[in-house]
């Protein structure tokens, strides 16, 4: 799978929602996120971009050693 590049204020944004809204809402968030925001170039999909946020967001969250989840 290919290696997005987000800004770091974006991964921040949706940790910031995973931990005050839950895991649920940053899902949703994120899928609005990328469906209205997000231009696709070529060959892309809207479930790459999904897919590839998702993961670089629980990366985020992992690195934070007192997070649990």
């Amino acid at each position: 799978m290919k290696r997005y590049h987000w800004d770091e204020d974006t991964i921040g944004y949706f940790v910031d929602i995973y931990d005050t809204d839950g895991e649920h809402r940053m899902f949703n968030r994120i899928l609005e996120y990328v469906k209205y925001e997000c231009q696709l170039e070529d060959g892309e999909t809207h479930q790459d971009l999904n897919v590839d946020l998702i993961d670089q967001v629980f990366e985020a969250i992992e690195k934070d050693d007192n997070r649990k989840l």
